[in-house]
């Protein structure tokens, strides 16, 4: 979920804005990742760089690009952890009876209108003794099957950012979700200060390090908590 602010910050009239750039990409993964789930590691992993390269690509070029055509000049690509498999596996989505309407606060002090889905259960492999759980949301203005998951880890605030990540899936009533890790991306914000992020919520803060996904430029690292 990305928010772009500039003189004015009202949800109703930024929400053409909201899903951009990353959720067309997330979507368009989406749509690959169906078609992977019983593909052999090695073949995993190769889709996974593919869209990588096509997700710094669109930096590149997209005009929905968090950069600016100075930053574009010098643009390199995303840092990624290396992509692993034991970040990735099924859960259970509790719906909640009546899903709440709550304002979530983001990085400018204000806040984006979410629904309240539900709760997401599961175990990861990279963690076989644990469970984990994570509040659920919907954008009001997203299409009905697409969840949105914001949340911090251990690694928030030293390898990824310290206001969290985000992941985006597709889901189905009565049907496991698939969670991938190794697709959980950074806020436009951490790339240009011209946009603002939701800020996860405290119940979404796991305790353990998620090694996966987008984390952080080294230029950034120390200036971004």
């Amino acid at each position: 979920m990305q928010t772009q602010s500039k003189s004015n910050t009202n949800f109703t009239q930024l929400k053409p804005r909201i899903f951009g750039l990353i959720g067309i990409t997330i979507l368009a993964f989406l749509l690959i990742w169906s078609l992977l789930k019983d593909t052999s590691p090695s073949v995993y992993h190769q889709t996974l760089l593919k869209e990588r390269q096509n997700k710094n690509q669109a930096f590149r070029i997209n005009s929905e690009s968090p950069l600016t055509e100075e930053m574009k000049k010098s643009f390199t690509g995303l840092v990624y952890f290396e992509p692993d498999i034991n970040y990735q596996t099924e859960a259970e989505l509790e719906l909640s009876k009546k899903p709440d309407t709550l304002l979530i606060p983001r990085s400018d002090g204000m806040g984006d209108t979410l629904i309240k889905l539900g709760i997401i259960q599961f175990d990861l492999p990279a963690y076989p003794d644990q469970k984990f759980k994570l509040t659920v949301f919907q954008n009001p203005y997203s299409a009905p099957d697409q969840i949105f998951i914001p949340f911090r880890d251990l690694t928030s605030g030293k390898e990824t950012y310290g206001g969290g990540r985000y992941l985006e899936l597709k889901w189905k009533p009565e049907t496991p979700v698939v969670i991938d890790f190794n697709r959980v991306y950074h806020p436009f914000c951490v790339y240009n200060d011209q946009y603002v992020c939701v800020i996860p919520p405290d119940e979404n803060r796991l305790p353990v390090k998620i090694n996966a996904g987008e984390r952080l430029p080294q230029e950034i690292k120390s200036s971004i908590r």
